[in-house]
């Protein structure tokens, strides 16, 4: 259905926002066809992550066959997605990062997944976008039940923000918000809350999720 959705509203000129940390995001993308008569067309990680190979090989083989199958270029963000407070982003002199960086407020149309915090997928904790047990729980006690692009929220949409030991590289939820379509791929049991959180933020425009996740968010809305 995600495959389905993408194929016909993907246009020409579109820069497109995907969180690359992703199992059901890669499961869409694969399902796709070719879309022929497209150009233009850019592709950005919107979340960072250099952690070991097999995190690395996924992300690369769902923007290389993402942008493929629909002629686009693709930019990589090669830095991690959580970083220190004090990192020194001037010390890297990389106009690559700044590049992907500056491309996030221009985002038209973002794809990114709803985690739960109390269940992180062994593609997260491979990637390095993990944060440290204590600062898990720390996030719990105050509410929070998920996040997109490990930016957190609790049950009503409220963000929850991290400690201010730590940084987020990727894209932020004022800027998702200004983007004209983002689409949020999940579903599952366990992510109800986190999704029903999600969609309290006002970030997502569109929500693709299977029909048992769909009844129970329905019968926990207020």
């Amino acid at each position: 259905a995600a495959a389905f959705y993408l194929e016909t509203i993907i246009n020409s000129r579109d820069i497109i926002g995907i969180s690359s940390w992703s199992e059901t995001l890669l499961n869409a993308i694969d399902a796709m066809h070719p879309l022929k008569n497209l150009n233009d067309i850019k592709v950005v990680q919107t979340l960072g992550g250099v952690g070991n190979s097999s995190a690395t090989e996924h992300a690369v083989h769902l923007l290389s066959r993402f942008t493929e199958l629909i002629n686009a270029e693709k930019f990589y963000l090669p830095i991690s997605g959580i970083v220190s407070k004090n990192f020194n982003f001037s010390a890297l002199n990389d106009k690559h990062i700044e590049i992907v960086l500056d491309l996030f407020n221009k985002v038209s149309l973002a794809l990114v997944g709803v985690g739960s915090i109390n269940v992180f997928s062994p593609l997260i904790k491979k990637s390095g976008n993990i944060l440290p047990k204590v600062e898990i729980n720390r996030l719990i006690k105050k509410g929070a039940v998920g996040d997109i692009n490990l930016q957190f929220f609790d049950i009503n949409g409220q963000k929850i923000a991290i400690s201010e030991k730590y940084k987020v590289i990727g894209m932020t939820l004022d800027q998702l918000k200004k983007t004209k379509n983002v689409i949020a791929i999940a579903g599952g049991g366990h992510k109800v809350n986190a999704i029903i959180g999600a969609l309290n933020t006002s970030v997502i425009d569109t929500l693709i999720t299977d029909p048992n996740t769909a009844k129970d968010i329905i019968k926990n809305v207020k």
